[in-house]
């Protein structure tokens, strides 16, 4: 569980850099048509020969399929971080989202929420295994 909130902005951060290569690649100028996809309106039988544009384009839409499942992976990783962080109660979800969202160190919890930074420490590792047992029992 720690890893995963540790990583909490790095999956928000590859998804974005995820979207702009689907961007991308949306983008790129290809002629569609100049490509030929079917032979007299129906689709080129199996073993046509294709052309570099018409490769192009299938490489692409595989690209861009293969870059969404990757997204929607990385956004469920994050819907069961937050889902999970909604069954704290208020001080604890604030502290783990100042630490893993909002990347602050200990002193600067400590000073924020008037607290020692060996109390924030303890109470950030409490709420880290009260997740942990929690994600053990998501897959049962």
């Amino acid at each position: 569980m720690k890893e995963m909130l540790e990583n909490y902005m790095n999956y928000k951060a590859e998804i974005k850099t995820k979207e702009y290569k689907i961007k991308e690649l949306e983008l790129e100028e290809i002629s569609v048509g100049s490509s030929n996809l079917s032979v007299n309106g129906d689709i080129k039988p199996k073993g046509y020969i294709l052309t570099g544009t018409e490769k192009k384009i299938i490489n692409n839409a595989d690209k861009i399929g293969k870059l969404k499942k990757e997204i929607e992976e990385l956004q469920a990783k994050i819907n069961m971080i937050d889902g999970l962080l909604d069954t704290l109660n208020s001080f604890n979800k604030r502290l783990l989202e100042l630490r893993y969202k909002h990347n602050l160190s200990l002193e600067s919890i400590a000073g924020e929420c008037g607290r020692s930074v060996k109390s924030i420490q303890r109470t950030l590792m409490n709420c880290i295994k009260k997740l942990d047992k929690k994600c053990g029992t998501i897959g049962e």
